[in-house]
């Protein structure tokens, strides 16, 4: 492996291309060429080649890190929106004599059940 600023400037490259490429489109191999076209480097050969994997890797499970906690944040918005307006997550569902659910009452003996 070539010294720290080497590995450093591969680093800053591959998170470059990363960040600028449609992740559903690109590939490691097509990272590898990329990058090495702009660092004037062979990253195929096995010591980069894991290098790169690594940050690939690391960049990845940072974006579904963030993804997640953009998606609890929601989940976390909605909860609160609906206790604004009164609604909880809890429900105070009723059940008949037979423990089935009641989900309408047409009269006071006729009842909806599931």
């Amino acid at each position: 492996m070539e010294d720290a600023e080497t590995k450093e400037r591969i680093e800053e490259t591959v998170l470059k291309i990363l960040q600028e490429s449609n992740l559903d489109e690109v590939t490691e191999s097509k990272i590898h060429k990329q990058a090495s076209n702009e660092l004037d480097l062979n990253l195929s050969q096995p010591p980069f080649k894991a290098l790169v994997k690594q940050i690939i890797e690391a960049f990845l499970k940072q974006k579904q890190h963030q993804q997640e906690e953009e998606e609890e944040d929601k989940e976390e918005e909605e909860k609160q929106k609906l206790k604004q307006v009164g609604v909880s997550n809890r429900n105070n569902n009723v059940y008949d004599d037979f423990g089935d659910l009641v989900i309408c009452e047409l009269g006071k003996k006729r009842k909806v059940t599931i």
